[in-house]
């Protein structure tokens, strides 16, 4: 697929997108674009992390993951760039049978820990179900584990609580996972293709 065909740039960080103009590909592979519009005042502050981008190929919209580096307040960088699919995996969201997860959240002397289960999951967040209500707007850290060519591996992200409701056997509370290591991403995005080739 060429990278150079493609139009209407949009590169994610942490759920804010931030509109970007192709320059070149620089040496080791890496997307080199000139930042336009920004839904953040500046991207150095997400500077390594994981991101998407969004790119319109042939009339198909497309979804890379990669490592994001801001390199002036107009420049940024998308390093070891990996085709995932079409846009619509950035979002879909695929049912799984209660896996267990726990969800930290700093205390006083040691972290409050609220065990619960997943509900659905994305590469963007999950639906997780507990039996007390999680308070919104805060941020935690989420562990489960998911299952990878029949073998279990550990995942975990910082999550900021979107909403929660009240359900019949309990509340179901909408995570946004905001930070997370190259290892649970990559278990993640092999857990969600897993369902989405399958």
């Amino acid at each position: 697929m060429q990278i150079r065909e493609g139009r209407d740039f949009v590169i994610v960080v942490s759920n804010r997108k931030h509109t970007v103009s192709f320059l070149d590909v620089g040496p080791t592979g890496e997307f080199l674009f000139t930042i336009t519009a920004r839904d953040h005042p500046y991207l150095q502050s997400h500077s390594g992390t994981t991101g998407y981008l969004l790119v319109t190929i042939g009339g198909t919209r497309y979804l890379y993951t990669g490592r994001v580096s801001s390199m002036s307040e107009d420049r940024a960088g998308f390093f070891t760039p990996r085709l995932i699919g079409p846009e619509r995996r950035l979002s879909e969201r695929y049912s799984v049978p209660s896996l267990p997860a726990r969800l930290k959240e700093r205390g006083f002397l040691r972290p409050r820990v609220t065990p619960g289960f997943l509900v659905n999951i994305s590469t963007g967040g999950a639906a997780v179900s507990t039996s007390i209500p999680l308070e919104t707007s805060r941020a935690c850290e989420l562990d489960t584990s998911l299952i990878v060519h029949h073998s279990p591996r550990e995942m975990s992200a910082t999550v900021s609580i979107r909403y929660c409701r009240n359900e019949k056997r309990g509340y179901v509370s909408g995570v946004r996972f905001e930070e997370m290591s190259p290892s649970s991403r990559d278990t993640l995005e092999k857990f969600i293709r897993s369902f989405s080739e399958g």
